[in-house]
């Protein structure tokens, strides 16, 4: 069965955000059996997950910034010892 709603609301957005499969799951009516233990150790596999996330994109750009550093200072020891 197709939901042909036109609008989703604002905590429907953040749920999706927070776990697009979840949240098809709920919008095709599938209720959860699990019990409240499961349900909070998905919760917090989820904050670890996004922390994880956050984290790798934060040495994601620490590389490029320590490489561009060091493809620069490259750069001005090749200029130096041209000029010297």
């Amino acid at each position: 069965m197709r939901n042909t709603r036109a609008f989703i609301n604002a905590s429907e957005v953040g749920d999706y955000v927070f776990c697009a499969h979840a949240w098809r799951l709920r919008a095709e009516g599938c209720e959860s059996t699990a019990s409240k233990a499961v349900l909070d150790a998905g919760i917090n596999w989820h904050y670890r997950q996004g922390k994880t996330v956050t984290r790798s994109r934060k040495l994601r750009t620490a590389t490029s910034i320590f490489t561009m550093l060091a493809v620069l200072l490259a750069l001005l020891l090749v200029i130096y010892l041209v000029f010297k």
